[in-house]
């Protein structure tokens, strides 16, 4: 699918849409949400969120047809298991006893799905364990999907988890790339929060999320100018009067760059025999320059755009921090 196949990313502050074909980005888009369309990965009403989907592709000129969408985490239990060598039958069996303590519905009610990380073999040679990365979604979530998608003149493929979309980048880079780090982390500066995502060997290994993201900088902004935060969040944009240096944002950039650096000194503490050297920032933050130096002042490490993950943008004016999840989906679906 990922011949021709439309992603779609459903954040808090934007609607995110890219076109992918022959295993590169064509068309990217993306729309500022309507206050509630969307509240913390859950869409209240799917006829409200179809009609903003189908105008927001109507007016960026996206193709109608396959699609794959980020799962976000409210709606998709993750994690990472391992279990002795089994067929796929057995596996598709018990798969289901892995997310007791997770689900509160009866198994039947839930999709379940799988990636196998690695096969582990044993002193002989001989297959072991399976390390798997694995999933499970409400049925009914997904149909609330493809109903709303369907609306919008969209045919749902895939449905993926958020954090499989990190991983699905990392890999498809080392396969273009031909390199192999063993440990990555991909930084994502939201709006509301940012999550920090490492990867071992391409695959989710372990997250730390914390409430702060360029809405903190929207409010100090709007004290500092005395504006509302829709005009703040314009000058933010355009970095109006070089409002973007006052010691307000700055200690904002600080904040943010030490939350950062301690969640990467837990990790290596906790890891010693790993080696984390590289972060990958996107999302709205990634696009400040005064942020990024901040960052990488504090964590000693080398800080890199996401876009360097992603197979080449072909519009001009694509904003590549943006779309990182829904190009990882668009890879992997």
């Amino acid at each position: 699918m990922s011949n021709n196949i439309i992603a779609i990313d459903f954040g808090e502050s934007r609607l995110k849409m890219v076109q992918i074909s022959g295993g590169r980005v064509r068309k990217t888009a993306y729309a500022e949400t309507p206050d509630n369309i969307i509240r913390d990965g859950i869409i209240p009403s799917m006829d409200a969120m179809a009609e903003f989907v189908k105008e927001t592709a109507r007016l960026n000129k996206i193709p109608k047809g396959n699609c794959a969408v980020v799962l976000p985490d409210a709606l998709a239990f993750t994690k990472n298991v391992t279990i002795p060598v089994m067929t796929e039958d057995q596996l598709r069996y018990n798969l289901p006893f892995e997310f007791r303590d997770y689900t509160t519905e009866e198994k039947g009610r839930y999709f379940y799905d799988y990636a196998v990380e690695r096969v582990v073999a044993d002193e002989n040679g001989e297959p072991k364990e399976l390390e798997l990365f694995a999933c499970a979604a409400l049925k009914t979530t997904i149909e609330e999907y493809r109903t709303m998608l369907r609306r919008a003149g969209f045919r749902l493929k895939a449905a993926i988890p958020e954090v499989f979309a990190y991983s699905s980048l990392i890999q498809k880079y080392q396969e273009r790339s031909g390199e192999q780090e063993a440990e990555s982390c991909i930084i994502d500066i939201g709006y509301k929060s940012t999550r920090m995502v490492i990867l071992h060997e391409g695959w989710y290994f372990t997250q730390r999320t914390f409430p702060m993201g360029t809405q903190d900088l929207v409010r100090v902004i709007a004290e500092e100018t005395e504006v509302g935060d829709h005009m703040a969040g314009t000058y933010l944009a355009c970095n109006y009067n070089g409002i973007l240096e006052a010691n307000s944002c700055k200690e904002v950039y600080n904040r943010m760059a030490i939350e950062i650096m301690k969640a990467i000194n837990f990790y290596n503490f906790n890891n010693r025999e790993n080696s984390l050297s590289k972060l990958y920032l996107c999302g709205g933050g990634a696009a400040i320059p005064q942020l990024v130096d901040a960052i990488s002042a504090a964590v000693g490490l080398e800080v890199h755009g996401v876009q360097e993950l992603m197979p080449g943008f072909d519009a001009e004016d694509a904003k590549p921090w943006l779309f990182a999840k829904a190009v990882g989906i668009g890879l992997k679906a």
